[in-house]
């Protein structure tokens, strides 16, 4: 559960695309790959790359705002491919890549991921660099999967909902 209401969608989009990465464990997240590929496309001036880390969680929060993607992880090292970072990513309307296991893809059908690993990230990055106009789009459905499979007051609502058919 999450208060998706803390954070309005910033349907802005930014000339060029921000993309940001906060770790909490660069291992796990892929980070080594996700900063070569996202720093090569920036040093050629395509992206603007942000590496969000060791920073206090209002920074943090005001920097991920002024961004249009999310990077969170590549390779399967641990997870279902989304967390706490994600969720807060989506809430503020940012579009979210990750690595998201097959289970899960199967177990969510309808969720707004752009599923990436280190073989297609920067393919998936330029498709939607030369593509902006579709980031509207992706950044609304964002915050409505988000607030529908998240949101504390639905979260709430669907687990009474478990409780009342056992009791």
């Amino acid at each position: 559960p999450y208060d998706t209401d803390s954070y309005k969608i910033n349907l802005n989009i930014s000339n060029p695309l921000k993309i940001c990465h906060s770790p909490t464990n660069r291992y796990y997240k892929g980070s080594k790959d996700i900063i070569k590929i996202c720093g090569g496309l920036a040093k050629k001036g395509l992206i603007e790359f942000i590496l969000i880390e060791n920073k206090p969680q209002e920074e943090v929060i005001k920097i991920k705002q002024s961004c249009d993607i999310y990077v969170d992880q590549i390779h399967n090292r641990g997870g279902w491919g989304y967390g706490m970072n994600s969720i807060e990513s989506l809430s503020m309307g940012l579009v979210c890549m990750t690595e998201l296991i097959e289970e899960y893809q199967k177990f969510l059908p309808d969720h707004p991921f752009i599923n990436v690993n280190k073989q297609n990230l920067k393919k998936k990055i330029m498709h939607l660099v030369k593509n902006k106009n579709i980031l509207v789009q992706m950044k609304q459905k964002s915050k409505k999967w988000v607030k529908k499979h998240h949101d504390i007051k639905n979260v709430c609502s669907h687990l009474y909902s478990f409780y009342k058919k056992i009791a």
